[in-house]
């Protein structure tokens, strides 16, 4: 029944309206609590941190929540549950999101009920093993340092330690193996998903396997992939996944490894952007770099296109994609006007 754009318009706005949605979905309908699905399941796929519940990990090196039957035995969807939280509060804001999404140093934390309760500390076995298994470690952050919450509130870690949704624990072990880090497939998300790069398929001839060698970090054993015809491909990628190093397999910021001070210096390299391309020292200098960039908006907004389109943009768009990024622009960073442009323009209202 609607007639003209304006009205379209109005229909979007009213379905966008109001909180995006709950703070911790209910665990077995995850997506389906939550006020507009469509936005929350689009982060996740763009991210991809819902995937951490899929790679095996030790459970030892989690944080074992028995008392929270939610994520009992589960604690990779409870990272996750995490960072939905994390997305939809950015996304109640609305202001600035990629930035706040590459960059904040606030995180979510899944908290015990009754948090610092005599009963509770006593069935962990004392204060330092509470400590040490609770839900907080993830975050390098103690329990004992905040209040009992009862809703879901944004704690602030360290900005050198946390630093958007890269540095999330659910993000680092969905790009992650089953022991290690993988520099590689971070930095391919990086180059592909920020930086609108491509990278070619690893090519039948080469064995990607990288040497195990307890006495040395991954950095030094990633150093085979040096060679002239592995690094012409991994140039693209190892320089952007190595900042995260600053990180343990399951996520947690750490100044060692193999005993050694651990190195996060990387690169930004190959972006067709002089002014993006440059050494890093660090995960966050890396991000607040990304999260200023025009490239990056613009890549994030393509991705935008794709999920709500259903297909790859064609250069009969280009119109649509230029008034998504001037909605973005103007209206300092509102995910919801970037949407209502997408939304109201011709490639959606006469799509086939």
């Amino acid at each position: 029944g609607l007639k003209s754009r304006s009205e379209v318009e109005q229909a979007v706005r009213q379905m966008l309206g109001g909180r995006p949605g709950n703070m911790y979905p209910n665990h077995n309908a995850p997506i389906g609590s939550v006020k507009n699905p469509r936005i929350l399941q689009f982060f996740r796929e763009f991210f991809g941190y819902h995937k951490a519940a899929s790679v095996f990990k030790d459970v030892d090196q989690f944080a074992k929540l028995d008392d929270f039957a939610q994520f009992k035995g589960n604690t990779a969807s409870g990272l996750m549950y995490d960072t939905d939280a994390l997305v939809l509060h950015i996304l109640e804001q609305d202001k600035d999101v990629l930035r706040e999404l590459l960059t904040t140093n606030k995180v979510f934390v899944r908290y015990w009920n009754g948090l610092n309760e005599p009963d509770q500390i006593q069935r962990a076995g004392g204060k330092e093993k509470y400590i040490r298994t609770h839900a907080a470690q993830s975050y390098n952050l103690n329990p004992f340092e905040h209040e009992r919450i009862g809703a879901p509130l944004p704690l602030e870690a360290p900005p050198e330690q946390r630093c958007g949704i890269l540095t999330q624990p659910s993000w680092l072990v969905a790009h992650s193996g089953n022991f290690d880090n993988d520099p590689v497939r971070r930095g391919k998300w990086i180059r592909e998903h920020l930086l609108a790069g491509y990278i070619l398929d690893v090519p039948i001839t080469v064995d990607a396997q990288i040497p195990d060698d307890e006495s040395k970090t991954l950095r030094e054993r990633f150093s085979v992939v040096q060679q002239e015809y592995c690094w012409k491909c991994h140039i693209k990628m190892n320089p952007l996944g190595m900042p995260l190093e600053a990180f343990n397999h399951v996520g947690r910021f750490r100044d060692l490894e193999q005993g050694k001070p651990v190195d996060t210096s990387g690169a930004i390299t190959y972006s067709d952007d002089s002014g993006l391309d440059g050494p890093v020292e660090n995960v966050r200098q890396m991000m607040e770099r990304l999260a200023a960039s025009q490239r990056v908006r613009q890549s994030f907004i393509r991705h935008v296109f794709r999920y709500w389109m259903g297909r790859n943009e064609l250069l009969s768009d280009s119109a649509t994609l230029i008034a998504m990024d001037e909605a973005y622009v103007a209206s300092g960073g509102s995910f919801k006007e970037t949407l209502v442009t997408l939304l109201t323009s011709d490639s959606f209202l006469y799509r086939k």
